[in-house]
């Protein structure tokens, strides 16, 4: 606690510590040496017991315009200085306001959450996708493999494409190039599309890339 204070019930200091800080009885802004309260629309003096404006609500506030809380400042409170509440009602209106101010706040967390939820997803999601992207070529010990495990072509230096039959060429162990209309694809068995690569890192994936393949003309 940094300070405190005692008040009798109509605001009249009786001890407590004081500092330069500006607020007071029932929270509103004093003025230590004159005595006044300031509630917003008129000011209150204690030590009189009394407002030293009239109401400006006129007789909507009671019938004496400056008496303060109709007398009962343990039954009343005044927000503003226009119009005495019972503390009952006070306080109510205070636990509604705090519910409200709750579910704002939990609302609020929730929303926060879900934002940064699917901004996580999203992020995920991202980096997952950078992961799995599909590589740009095959590694060569991959081709040569493909070359040795494929069955001989008719013809002396082919191989014979597992699905038509058809002689091609291209010997990676010699450096013949591949892509000439005789030449021959690096093919995925089973397809590359049809392969399961959750929770892959990107070399597990490059390594998957190389994996099961088969030579197979264009």
């Amino acid at each position: 606690v940094v300070e405190s204070y005692q008040y009798t019930p109509y605001g009249q200091v009786e001890g407590g510590s004081f500092s330069e800080q500006p607020f007071g009885y029932s929270t509103k802004r004093s003025d230590f040496a004159s005595g006044l309260v300031y509630f917003g629309y008129r000011f209150y003096s204690p030590y009189q017991r009394r407002w030293l404006n009239r109401d400006p609500l006129q007789e909507q506030g009671g019938i004496n315009l400056y008496a303060y809380v109709n007398g009962d400042p343990l039954g009343y409170v005044d927000p503003d200085g226009r119009n005495p509440v019972a503390v009952a009602i006070a306080a109510a209106a205070a636990r509604a306001l705090l519910k409200k101010l709750l579910r704002d706040i939990a609302k609020k967390k929730a929303k926060d959450a879900a934002k940064k939820q699917a901004k996580s997803s999203k992020s995920k999601a991202k980096s997952q996708g950078c992961v799995t992207k599909r590589p740009g070529g095959f590694r060569k010990k991959t081709l040569k493999d493909s070359w040795d495990n494929a069955a001989d072509g008719a013809k002396p230096g082919t191989k014979q494409c597992p699905t038509c039959g058809k002689d091609v060429k291209g010997n990676p162990h010699k450096g013949e190039k591949r892509n000439g209309s005789d030449g021959w694809d690096n093919d995925h068995h089973p397809k590359w599309k049809d392969r399961n690569l959750d929770g892959m890192n990107r070399k597990e994936v490059l390594d998957e890339y190389n994996k099961d393949t088969r030579l197979r003309c264009p």
